[in-house]
């Protein structure tokens, strides 16, 4: 796997953002850290991890009959169309029902 032209990216860090991304996904309603609820006080750090993980995801290459293709252009695109599709719906949910102004969820 490759991440083309992205400077900077070690594996460890490619790692830790997709832990993070599936525990802001996968929230617990008494969870700690970036596996607590989704909420206004702790948007900065979920908007952060929905950012780069929308910037990261659409990078992947993979080995394809020898040639290096985006993840996206093969034949199993389908999971990364559709993480991206949730992180993109979940964001949309929360700017629209947490930061709403008559929201009871702030």
């Amino acid at each position: 796997m490759s991440l083309g032209n992205l400077p900077g990216f070690n594996v460890c860090s490619w790692l830790c953002g997709c832990f993070r991304l599936f525990d802001a996904l996968n929230s617990k309603p008494k969870g700690k850290y970036f596996k607590s609820p989704l909420r206004q006080s702790n948007a900065s750090d979920w908007k952060r991890v929905f950012a780069v993980s929308k910037k990261l995801v659409p990078s992947l290459k993979v080995y394809e009959k020898g040639v290096l293709t985006p993840l996206l252009s093969t034949r199993k695109s389908t999971a990364i169309r559709g993480l991206l599709a949730t992180v993109h719906s979940v964001e949309m949910m929360m700017e629209e029902i947490v930061f709403s102004e008559n929201s009871d969820l702030k």
